[in-house]
């Protein structure tokens, strides 16, 4: 019994350093982001506040309004959970980096083509991306 609470343990530790991780290289791309669009203002420990408060607030509102917007909209309440949690997602941009909407909107879409351009080059140079893409 011993060696399974210890196991149970290790496994939470390897977890627990598993999301540090993931959420500080999830932070970097919204960091370059909010960099490039305030100017040099943002810092890397604001966005990786926005990172996971955005991450949070994006779950929960999605979350809630498919759950109580099915009811009354049927198949077309994920689609408008989505879009009503990435507005309170790009909300929180807009107060964690002190910008305007459309600044905020920007953040977040210069933030999503940073990734994919990092992914794609990932998986170029490891030779697993589909035909036709390069």
């Amino acid at each position: 019994m011993f060696g399974l609470a210890v196991l149970g343990l290790v496994g939470l530790v390897v977890l627990i350093v598993g999301l540090v991780v993931a959420w500080i290289i999830a932070s970097i791309p919204v960091y370059f982001a909010a960099k490039l669009i305030t100017s040099g203002k943002a810092g890397l420990g604001q966005a990786m506040v926005a990172t996971l408060l955005g991450t949070v607030v994006y779950a929960i509102v999605s979350f809630l309004f498919g759950v109580l917007l099915s009811p009354m909209l049927g198949s077309a309440a994920p689609a408008i959970a989505t879009f009503a949690a990435f507005l309170v997602w790009v909300l929180v941009y807009k107060t964690s980096f002190s910008t305007r909407w459309l600044q905020a909107v920007g953040i977040a879409i210069l933030a999503s083509v940073i990734v994919y351009a990092f992914n794609a080059a990932i998986a170029y140079i490891l030779g697993t991306l589909p035909s036709g893409i390069f």
